[in-house]
Formats: C-alpha cells, structure tokens, sequence
C-alpha cells in the first residue's frame, strides 16, 4: 500500500472520527449506538498503518488472494454493522410496545376519572 493511499485513508478515518463525535456531542447520536463504528474506525486505523495484516488475516481463514480476503473481510464487518443495529432497533421497538401499552392504560384510567367526575357533577 503506497504512502499516499495510507495518509488517505487515514484522513478519512479521522474525517469520520470527528463526525461521529460531533454527532454524538450535538445529541444528534447516542454514543451507545456509534460505539460499533468506533471499534471498525480504530481496527481500520491499525489495517491502515499496518496493511500486511489484511493478507495474514486473509491467509488464515484461507483466502489465497487477498483481495477476495479484504472483500470476506469487509463483509464480515458489514454483517457486524447490521447486527448491531439490528440488536438496537429490536431494543427500541420492545421500548415503544411497552409505551403504548402504558399510554393505552392511562388513557383508560384518564377517561374512567373523567366519566367519574361527570356523573358526580350531574
């Protein structure tokens, strides 16, 4: 890998650092959710400045050439990525569920109060 490529890339990965933080100091993203993104930028900085892991890498799940390797491997952490965000909106749907059964309950006592309070009055 030629030493314009790896200052490239390297400028990316810090271009995306700051992004994600900046994201998460305006509020805009929990940090819970960016800490994946966090581990794939910091392993992608090591890849970068030592680019003769991704062959080591690619030779021991047994890729011969690495470029299908860097392929399996950008796959994987694809396939990480997802899951993540799947494990998150799974959390965040159980959380909407068990609002809108709390919001359906006090909505329930709300009116029940309120015929209450009419019957009383008339």
């Amino acid at each position: 890998m030629s030493w314009h490529l790896k200052i490239t890339l390297l400028i990316l990965v810090i271009i995306a650092i700051y992004m994600f933080a900046s994201q998460i100091k305006n509020k805009k993203l929990e940090l819970k959710y960016s800490l994946a993104w966090f581990f794939i930028l910091v392993i992608f900085i090591v890849v970068v400045a030592f680019s003769n892991i991704i062959i080591w890498v690619a030779h021991l799940i047994g890729v011969v050439d690495s470029t299908n390797g860097i392929f399996f491997i950008g796959f994987c952490v694809v396939f990480f990525l997802l899951f993540v965000g799947t494990i998150a909106i799974s959390r965040c749907s159980v959380r909407i569920k068990a609002m809108a059964r709390e919001h359906a309950l006090l909505e329930k006592k709300y009116q029940e109060l309120e015929s209450k309070v009419r019957n009383e009055n008339t």
